[in-house]
């Protein structure tokens, strides 16, 4: 196992060494765990979402962000090599690793400033290659972050 799980998991066990990570555990397990609920229903038993809440807990505290809704989403894929017998350690590594090279700044901003500037770039490219499309969309109230933000959050993956 990685130190990065092992940290987890032995302070998982013992309850929390520190109080801090108690308190991050507190306020952030109810929203983890809903999303956990939520991602892959016909996919995922209760052992694939056990797991996913424990990577996306971890990664949150070791990364020292706020858990975002539509990480969830990016980690779920990662987590279907489970169903082969994929050390969970290593599934974590992988997560990261995808996530640093594909998704650096995604979740790391409190206020999305990130998210905010690929909505402007959608609307850019939206409004050079269809400029009537763009004009639509304005008309009708129609802002990139209605149907876009899924998009951007999962990378897709959704």
């Amino acid at each position: 196992m990685t130190e990065r799980l092992k940290e987890f998991h032995w302070t998982c066990q013992t309850k929390g060494k520190t109080e801090n990570f108690r308190v991050f555990v507190l306020i952030v397990k109810r929203v983890v765990k809903n999303d956990c609920n939520r991602t892959r229903v016909n996919n995922f038993d209760e052992g694939l979402r056990d797991s996913l809440e424990k990577i996306l807990t971890f990664y949150c505290k070791r990364e020292n962000i706020t858990y975002k809704q539509g990480l969830n989403e990016v980690a779920a894929p990662f987590i279907n090599f489970r169903k082969s017998q994929v050390n969970i350690s290593n599934i974590y590594n992988y997560l990261v690793l995808f996530i640093d090279r594909f998704l650096p700044t995604s979740f790391i901003d409190k206020d999305f400033l990130n998210l905010q500037c690929y909505f402007r770039t959608l609307e850019l490219l939206i409004k050079y290659h269809d400029p009537n499309f763009h004009t639509f969309l304005n008309i009708h109230d129609l802002p990139s972050e209605l149907y876009a933000t899924p998009w951007f959050l999962t990378l897709f993956s959704r």
